[in-house]
């Protein structure tokens, strides 16, 4: 197959041009990929959806599976209609990029024919975008004032996760300030981490699994954030461009 006869874009014109940073846009995959859905039936979240800054020029990309939210933020230029790149083009992309590399990824974007080419320092990579529109995340993000707090580590949550079932939760107890990861025999494993919330607040707690993902992309370490144990909570790293949204589970 020649790759010069792949298809291009339905009318040339409607196609524009951005660049991006390469390094920026390695970390913002990088951030979001997590969160990409693989259920089949909601094929519309199953990519990363990139689109314009609801109050800026600039780029915005979002992923989110139904049970957790990645949004992060670029300074690159992005005036224009947002797309969904699909999770295999994602996993291509991100190979395709280095870690920290200087030179920028130039883009033809042409979302009304569903198509976009990726001009990046290793070779050129064309795919159709996902046909279909993505929901408003913006209504899942808090924006309530946030009452409790947790920073956690990928090894904290490694050890506490040592006793617990694949997807049974972590307990989060402000009481003892511990993690408590188990399973149905009765094992336990109690790792120390510091909580603050409201004197009355009881325990709650998260998938490890998600949280384990959760912090290996935020960089080891993320401080979750809430308003209340059954309400969904955000979680922050040190990369301030980058937010995740976690809903808790029952414990």
């Amino acid at each position: 197959f020649d790759p010069v006869e792949w298809p291009g874009f339905k009318g040339a014109k409607e196609a524009v041009d951005v660049e991006i940073c390469e390094a920026d846009l390695f970390t913002a995959i990088d951030a979001c990929q997590c969160c990409v859905s693989t259920e089949q039936t909601r094929y519309y979240l199953n990519g990363i959806f990139l689109h314009k800054h609801p109050d800026a020029d600039t780029a915005r990309l979002v992923a989110t599976d139904g049970r957790r939210l990645c949004r992060y933020d670029l300074d690159a230029a992005f005036p224009h209609d947002g797309g969904i790149i699909p999770k295999k083009t994602v996993s291509i992309l991100k190979r395709s990029l280095r870690k920290g590399g200087n030179q920028n990824v130039k883009m033809s974007w042409a979302p009304e024919s569903c198509r976009a080419i990726f001009s990046t320092p290793s070779g050129t990579i064309k795919t159709k975008l996902i046909d279909g529109t993505f929901p408003d995340y913006t209504r899942v993000i808090p924006t309530k004032e946030t009452t409790i707090a947790a920073v956690v580590g990928e090894t904290a949550i490694k050890r506490a996760m040592s006793a617990s079932q694949l997807y049974a939760p972590l307990t989060f107890s402000f009481e003892k300030q511990v993690i408590i990861g188990g399973d149905a025999s009765g094992d336990r494993v109690s790792v120390p981490i510091q909580i603050t919330a409201p004197t009355e607040t009881k325990d709650f707690g998260f998938n490890g699994n998600y949280l384990e993902q959760l912090c290996r992309a935020g960089g080891g370490t993320i401080k979750l954030e809430g308003c209340d144990p059954h309400e969904p909570f955000t979680a922050l790293s040190e990369d301030s461009r980058a937010l995740w949204v976690q809903m808790p589970m029952r414990v």
